[in-house]
């Protein structure tokens, strides 16, 4: 706001330090950064962890055969023995990457989880999942069965970490997960 006051040449010098204080401080406030809205506290913690991956038994029965050596070859899963037709489950939600014969599993369905994990349920019956199916931990994906390379019913159970066959015993344990139901 100017001063109106029209004195001697004084007032003049006034009238023009008052406008250019004026307007000095209307531009500052027209030309201010917006002041940031107040942000919680909660806003700024560390993030939430994701949760950990769920892991449930695939099937029911008894494990017939473990991981590791057999027959002078390696045994990258375990086997559980069953009746043919019995349920076999998605052990942890991901992504069904294959599903179809598969040489020495009969039919397979393999399943990509988070962490560069993937599980694998060999000598199946029938399956319930296509390849790019979202499945979720426990849905039904298949049944067990006795096709291909196989001594009986059961569920060959293959998981790999990074494309390293694993032992399930081991990775479910390391989990505090049932492997058999």
């Amino acid at each position: 706001m100017a001063i109106r006051e029209r004195t001697a040449l004084g007032g003049l010098a006034v009238l023009f330090t008052a406008s250019l204080a004026c307007a000095s401080a209307d531009l500052s406030a027209a030309f201010a950064p917006p002041r940031a809205a107040a942000v919680p506290a909660a806003e700024f913690a560390a993030p939430r962890p994701e949760p950990a991956q769920q892991w449930v038994a695939p099937t029911e029965g008894e494990i017939s055969s473990g991981f590791g050596e057999r027959w002078g070859t390696t045994h990258e899963g375990v086997d559980v023995a069953n009746e043919v037709g019995t349920p076999v489950r998605a052990a942890s939600s991901g992504v069904v990457i294959d599903f179809g014969p598969a040489s020495g599993y009969g039919l397979w369905i393999r399943i990509e989880h988070p962490h560069d994990i993937i599980s694998t349920y060999g000598h199946i019956d029938a399956g319930f999942a296509s390849v790019g199916q979202s499945v979720r931990t426990g849905e039904v994906i298949a049944t067990m069965g006795d096709r291909g390379h196989s001594t009986g019913p059961h569920l060959h159970f293959q998981i790999d970490v990074a494309g390293v066959p694993v032992d399930p015993v081991r990775f479910y344990a390391e989990r505090s997960a049932e492997l058999v139901g």
